[in-house]
């Protein structure tokens, strides 16, 4: 068993996501701003995007069809759309068991969690392959009294299972004429933001490069995962000179002076205080909140 220090616990840039919206909004356009995207185009929707913008697609007409190893020279997977993605998982649960579906058609409950289990090892292979992975949604509507709610559409409880796979989901809609994408939920639309992506951001009319979500997701990522290593290292260093002062010679006011001067970070002033309680309890001291010093 391989034990790593805390400072290597380095997350991967790489991002699981979700952008759902009405039809026309802008999803697929916006999806392909990721980078070096391959469209797994579930739903021939390719057509409608811009051609100078359009980039290479796989029509996926069946789960048998769709390999990984395919796509090795692909940064980003880009599924079009989570609805009828999850059609094909229906007609592949269909084809393992016929007795998994009702008169109508539709999956019985059995069949519905047969496709749940499909579905989540679909998602864990995504995870481990070392690229992006993007869904598109289409919009289902559900009035809760005057509010009108807007979820990802699709059939079972496949979004819910997936929401929590996903680093980030967002709503895309026109406010005020204008695209936006937003990553915070609230009581009209479900969202998620796990990268710390700025809750609300605003879609360009026209995608030079189409580097958008590269530039807001990726490199924001990237940047954020930077910082963090930067920031465990400064708190490793941080601590290490704080178990130095700890164990000197000084008298327990020097130590809590020099203590507190140090560059806190995270949790360290509260764990740090911590120790100095201890050490002034095994002294039979008490601190004086009034004046700032340990006494008897």
């Amino acid at each position: 068993m391989q034990i790593k220090k805390a400072a290597e616990a380095a997350k991967n840039s790489r991002t699981i996501g979700l952008i759902y919206g009405f039809p026309g909004v802008g999803k697929t356009t916006a999806a392909l701003s990721m980078p070096n995207p391959v469209l797994i185009d579930c739903e021939r929707g390719i057509g409608r995007v811009n051609g100078a913008l359009r980039t290479d697609f796989v029509e996926l007409n069946s789960l048998d069809e769709f390999n990984l190893a395919d796509l090795a020279g692909y940064d980003t997977i880009v599924f079009d759309t989570l609805g009828v993605l999850l059609e094909l998982f229906d007609k592949k649960v269909k084809e393992i068991n016929p007795k998994l579906v009702k008169t109508d058609g539709a999956l019985s409950l059995q069949g519905y969690g047969t496709r749940k289990i499909l579905f989540k090892n679909f998602i864990s292979d995504l995870r481990k392959c070392g690229k992006n992975v993007l869904f598109l949604a289409h919009v289902a509507e559900n009035k809760d009294g005057d509010i009108t709610q807007y979820r990802p559409y699709s059939t079972g409880s496949s979004v819910a299972d997936l929401q929590n796979d996903l680093d980030y989901m967002g709503f895309m809609q026109m406010r005020g004429g204008k695209r936006s994408i937003s990553f915070s939920a609230n009581d009209q639309y479900v969202a998620k933001n796990s990268l710390g992506l700025p809750q609300y951001i605003e879609v360009p009319e026209v995608f030079a490069d189409n580097t958008f979500l590269t530039d807001i997701i990726v490199k924001g990522t990237e940047k954020r995962i930077a910082q963090e290593k930067e920031d465990s290292k400064k708190y490793l260093d941080l601590m290490s000179s704080a178990k130095v002062i700890l164990a000197s010679k000084k008298d327990l006011n020097e130590k809590t002076k020099a203590v507190m001067a140090l560059p806190h970070l995270f949790d360290s002033k509260i764990r740090l205080w911590h120790a100095l309680e201890a050490l002034g309890k095994a002294q039979g001291l008490t601190f004086n909140r009034d004046k700032k010093v340990w006494e008897k």
